[in-house]
């Protein structure tokens, strides 16, 4: 068995993440690479046997700001082993290699679920709150103005042009995670991109309730302006970033737990993070 590092230019390797990612999570990656969304600065560290990946680690590099400040940070993602493979301490073997190998990084840090929360403190990572944010006061006014919804994989240049072209509207601003945000539209909100005028718009209504996942502007704009033509009948929007809005109640997220290893004290507290820049 060996430690391969920085794959992503093996197609062989490529074509075993995905197969692992789609057992696992039902994720693939390998269009995402074809696409050239795939960059530099997101890679994978990977045990393999045969030309096959049997445990692997993925991790993106990232510019955190937040309020002003910022940081270099190292977000750990798709954290997996083959099920023949497990318990044998492989996970262990690629965690050690990446926090050594980035120990420089002002925050190491990933999202996981209640099944391996015990994991992560074994390396030093503690569990944090992760904030969600509401208005629930002085909404935006319903007006029916003429919006698309957008047919994700016909439009991937739209939408990784705005991507790319984006003022920065929140407060809670993740660098350099241009991948990640067309792995959110492409995999897990295809069905709630939205064209408002020069505005994409990632959102869902949910009950009475309109979920913002993010909102990509061109020009320096409202983004309450951007959200009218979908608040018929809403009683309070609930937003997956902390967008640069007075008035916003804050509450702990409940879905996922944040883990996060770092000596830095700002970092240390309750975080507000996008979803779409979430491994």
């Amino acid at each position: 068995m060996k430690l391969i590092k920085h794959y992503k230019n093996n197609p062989i390797l490529r074509k075993s993440l995905s197969q692992l990612a789609t057992e696992t999570f039902g994720l693939e990656f390998e269009t995402l690479f074809e696409k050239g969304y795939w960059d530099d600065r997101f890679s994978g560290y990977a045990l393999v046997e045969n030309d096959e990946i049997v445990a692997n680690v993925c991790f993106h590099e990232l510019t955190l700001l937040r309020y002003g400040v910022t940081y270099e940070v190292l977000q750990i993602g798709t954290v997996m082993t083959q099920h023949e493979y497990r318990k044998k301490g492989l996970q262990r073997q690629l965690m050690e290699a990446v926090l050594e190998d980035y120990k420089d990084k002002d925050a190491f840090y990933l999202f996981a679920n209640d099944s391996v929360k015990d994991f992560y403190p074994l390396f030093g990572f503690e569990p944090k709150e992760k904030i969600i944010f509401e208005l629930n006061k002085n909404l935006p006014a319903y007006e029916p103005i003429p919006y698309q919804k957008i047919t994700v994989n016909e439009n991937l240049p739209l939408l990784y042009y705005h991507v790319l072209k984006r003022v920065r509207n929140h407060r809670d601003e993740v660098l350099h995670d241009d991948y990640l945000k067309m792995f959110y539209m492409m995999y897990v909100f295809d069905e709630a991109v939205y064209l408002v005028k020069d505005t994409i718009v990632v959102c869902e209504k949910l009950s009475d309730t309109l979920h913002v996942y993010d909102v990509f502007m061109t020009e320096n704009a409202s983004i309450l302006d951007a959200l009218k033509p979908f608040m018929e009948n809403i009683k309070k929007i609930r937003f997956h970033f902390e967008p640069e809005i007075s008035g916003l109640n804050c509450e702990v997220d409940p879905e996922g737990e944040l883990f996060v290893k770092t000596e830095v004290f700002d970092l240390k507290q309750p975080w507000s993070y996008p979803t779409t820049s979430i491994t």
